[in-house]
């Protein structure tokens, strides 16, 4: 069983006004991303790991405008850092993700 610690991390983009969240940070075995965007967008992304690998895709979509959340399986990664980059429309967002074990 496993033991979660939530712990909500808001970030975002204030000149687009495309804010997100990522949480629980850290995580064990999911985490998720919620991005609110104020239209339909193309929303695409992936996680990579401390050395720069893809370990995770998101498949390109058109989410429709609101809140939009997209939930990643990472129990099967090693304990460490990684990186959910993510694009809404032609922006980039980076949010740090802390896997635990």
């Amino acid at each position: 069983m496993s033991h979660w610690r939530k712990q909500d991390v808001e970030e975002g983009d204030a000149e687009t006004q495309i804010p997100f969240k990522v949480y629980p940070i850290p995580t064990s075995d999911f985490v998720t991303l919620e991005v609110t965007t104020p239209s339909d967008m193309e929303f695409y992304g992936f996680l990579v790991n401390n050395l720069g690998q893809n370990v995770r895709k998101i498949e390109k979509a058109n989410i429709p405008g609101g809140v939009n959340r997209v939930k990643l399986d990472v129990k099967d990664l090693p304990q460490g850092e990684y990186y959910l980059n993510f694009y809404v429309g032609q922006k980039q967002f980076i949010a740090r993700i802390l896997k635990m074990d």
